[in-house]
Parts: structure tokens; sequence; C-alpha cells
């Protein structure tokens, strides 16, 4: 959601590091169960909590559409 706004804004690399941030996040959850799980559950969790609030001020500085 948040690489749609900035890829609209004209904000190209911003809106890359949003999409890797979910991917990654995505991927975390998704090998949860696997050996190892938690440390890549935690790791993409972590990542895309630290996207969204470098994201979330980002925005409030720019006022993007």
């Amino acid at each position: 959601m948040l690489a749609r706004r900035y890829r609209a804004a004209g904000q190209q690399r911003l809106a890359a590091t949003s999409l890797a941030a979910g991917v990654l996040c995505a991927v975390g959850v998704a090998t949860g169960g696997a050996p190892h799980g938690s440390l890549t559950l935690f790791a993409g969790v972590s990542i895309a909590l630290l996207w969204a609030a470098t994201a979330a001020r980002l925005m409030t500085n720019q006022r993007l559409p």
C-alpha cells in the first residue's frame, strides 16, 4: 500500500524500499514454521515495523497524496 502511494508521488526509491520491506515480512511469516523459523519471523516483522515507522514519519513531512 505504501509502495503505491510513493510511486504515485514519484518517489521511486521509497516505493522500492516499501515493497522490499513488505516482501521480507511476508517471507518471515511464511517461513515461521521452518527450522530457525522464529528468527526469520522476528527479522521479517522487525524490518517491516521499522520501515512502517520510517515511512509514517516521511509521509507526515512530505504530505503525499
